[in-house]
């Protein structure tokens, strides 16, 4: 699909004629390209076709920067393809005569993640205790949950029984996980993890235990300073 749409483009850059049209189409293209660079990582991408130096400078990674050769239009000006369309129209809203993003953020996301088996890079959950029957796990007597929210990351979850868990990077509590969020390439890495690493469960009710007793510290060396 790619391949494709770097050979329309090509197309369209070599029109001579109906500039104003070409701009306008070359720009919708733009928006394809900044998607096809969107990462799971919270980084904006703002190049289009062309890589800019703000996206070089903050978008590192490994490899080369292709230079991409603009052509010098040779089609002649009455070939200019399609004119105008309402998908153009729709993706290309100049009502401001300032070509801005089509898609949000968000969308771009979605369009990632339905291509790629893992979790959104901003998800957050509440750390919280909810009634849940499957919720077997015996958690350490000195933990309780600071409502705060956290994280979900997916190497940080562990599984008990049938559950999965996370403890919260504020606090230490060890929070249930729903499944409804995990997809099954997710559950399955998992479950290997469990697998490779039985203690895994214990090492995090330890480490619970641990960090909220470090907490209380760090809390009560805080109130006796005021």
């Amino acid at each position: 699909m790619w391949t494709l749409i770097f050979k329309v483009r090509e197309y369209i850059k070599d029109q001579s004629g109906d500039l104003d049209n070409k701009k306008v189409k070359i720009d919708v293209l733009d928006e394809y390209f900044r998607l096809r660079r969107y990462e799971n990582n919270g980084r904006i991408w703002t190049s289009g076709y062309n890589y800019t130096f703000e996206d070089i400078k903050n978008n590192l990674f490994n490899g080369s920067y292709p230079i991409r050769k603009e052509l010098e239009p040779t089609r002649k000006k009455h070939d200019v393809g399609v004119k105008s369309n309402v998908f153009l129209n729709t993706i290309y809203n100049r009502d401001d005569k300032k070509y801005v993003s089509y898609f949000s953020e968000e969308e771009k996301q979605n369009v990632y993640l339905s291509l790629h088996d893992e979790l959104p890079w901003n998800l957050t959950i509440n750390c919280s205790h909810e009634e849940n029957e499957e919720d077997k796990l015996e958690r350490p007597n000195n933990t309780k949950p600071c409502s705060e929210d956290f994280y979900v990351k997916e190497e940080e979850i562990f599984m008990s029984g049938e559950e999965y868990y996370q403890r919260c990077t504020n606090c230490g509590y060890i929070v249930n996980i729903p499944k409804e969020i995990l997809s099954l390439g997710i559950k399955e890495r998992i479950d290997n993890s469990i697998k490779s690493n039985p203690d895994l469960e214990r090492y995090n009710v330890l480490k619970s235990e641990l960090e909220s007793i470090e907490n209380k510290g760090k809390t009560k060396a805080l109130t006796n300073k005021n």
